[in-house]
C-alpha cells in the first residue's frame, strides 16, 4: 500500500504511478482488484473511495474512475465516475448517482454540485432521470437546475412536483423558494395543479381534489398552501365549494381563456374568469 500527502489531502492505494500527459504531471493511484475500492483520499471532514484516481496537481483537478464513494460528514455521494475540483468544492458526478445531503436525497444519470453561501449551501444542475426528495417536496423532472443565490429551481421535461396537500405537473416548471418553502411556480405547456382538502358529507369527513388545468399557470403559496391560481390558455378547473362550517355545497366546474382562483389557508374563496366563461354548479 502507498500512502501521499499532497497539499493537505492524503492518498492511500495498493499501485501509484507518474505519468505525463498534454504536458501536465498525473499521478495516478490504482487497486490491484477492480472489484475494490482501496484508493482512499482525504482531508478533513472528506473520505473518498474508489477504484482508481487521477491528480493533475497543476489544475487542483481529481479524476475518479468507480465506483466512487465520497463522504462529507453525515452527507454521501455514491456514483459510477467524478471529477472533483477540490480548490472550488465542485463536483461533476455520472452513473447511477445518489446524493444523500442533510434531510434529502437526489439521484440523477449526471450530477454537477458547486458549493454556494445560499440557504441550501450548494447549486447544482442534473441530467436524466432526476428525482430529488425532502422533508416537503417530492420533485422529478428529465433535468433540474437549482440557484441557491437566487433560490430559483428550473424543472426540465416531465416535471412534476408532489407535496402534502398539492401537486404540480408540466413540460417545464419554474420555482422560486423562499428558503425551505415554495413562494411561486410558473409552469410552462400542459400544465396541471390540484389541491387536496377535506369537507364534511353527511357524517362522514371525505378527501376531495380541486384541479386545474392550463397551457401556462402561475401559482403563488404562503406557508406551503395555495394563495393565487392564474391560468392562462385553455383553463379548465373543477373545484369543491364548501360553507363556513366545511360542509360540501357541491362541485363546480369551469373553463375559459383566463381563469383567476383566489385562496384562503388553502381553501378556494373567489373565482373569476375572463374570455369565453363557461361554468356548472353541481
Amino acid at each position: 500500500i502507498t500512502s501521499l500527502l499532497c497539499q493537505d489531502w492524503n492518498y492511500s492505494a495498493d499501485i501509484l504511478e507518474k505519468k505525463i500527459e498534454n504536458n501536465l504531471e498525473v499521478r495516478i493511484f490504482k487497486s490491484k482488484n477492480q472489484t475494490s475500492q482501496n484508493v482512499i483520499i482525504s482531508r478533513d471532514t472528506i473520505s473518498i473511495f474508489t477504484n482508481q484516481a487521477k491528480q493533475y496537481a497543476d489544475l487542483n483537478e481529481l479524476h475518479l474512475i468507480g465506483p466512487v464513494l465520497m463522504i462529507n460528514g453525515l452527507d454521501t455521494l455514491n456514483c459510477d465516475n467524478m471529477t472533483f475540483w477540490y480548490d472550488k468544492d465542485s463536483i461533476q458526478a455520472s452513473g447511477k448517482v445518489r446524493f444523500n445531503f442533510g434531510d434529502s436525497r437526489l439521484t440523477s444519470d449526471s450530477l454537477i454540485y458547486v458549493e454556494t453561501k445560499g440557504f441550501r449551501g450548494y447549486s447544482f444542475q442534473t441530467l436524466g432521470n432526476s428525482n430529488l426528495l425532502d422533508k416537503k417536496y417530492k420533485i422529478t423532472a428529465d433535468n433540474i437546475l437549482y440557484n441557491d443565490d437566487k433560490q430559483l429551481m428550473k424543472l426540465f421535461s416531465n416535471a412534476t412536483v408532489l407535496s402534502e396537500k398539492n401537486g404540480i405537473t408540466g413540460e417545464m416548471v419554474n420555482i422560486i423558494f423562499n428558503d425551505s418553502l415554495i413562494k411561486k411556480v410558473d409552469i410552462k405547456n400542459n400544465g396541471y395543479i390540484y389541491n387536496n382538502h377535506y369537507a364534511h358529507v353527511n357524517d362522514n369527513y371525505q378527501l376531495f381534489k380541486d384541479e386545474m388545468h392550463g397551457n401556462n399557470i402561475e401559482v403563488n403559496m404562503i406557508d406551503n398552501n395555495l394563495d393565487k391560481v392564474s391560468i392562462n390558455g385553455m383553463g379548465r378547473s373543477l373545484y369543491y365549494v364548501t360553507n363556513e362550517l366545511n360542509n360540501l355545497l357541491g362541485y363546480n366546474e369551469a373553463t375559459g381563456d383566463t381563469i383567476n382562483l383566489k385562496y384562503n389557508n388553502g381553501d378556494l374563496n373567489f373565482l373569476n374568469i375572463l374570455g369565453d366563461a363557461r361554468g356548472e354548479f353541481n
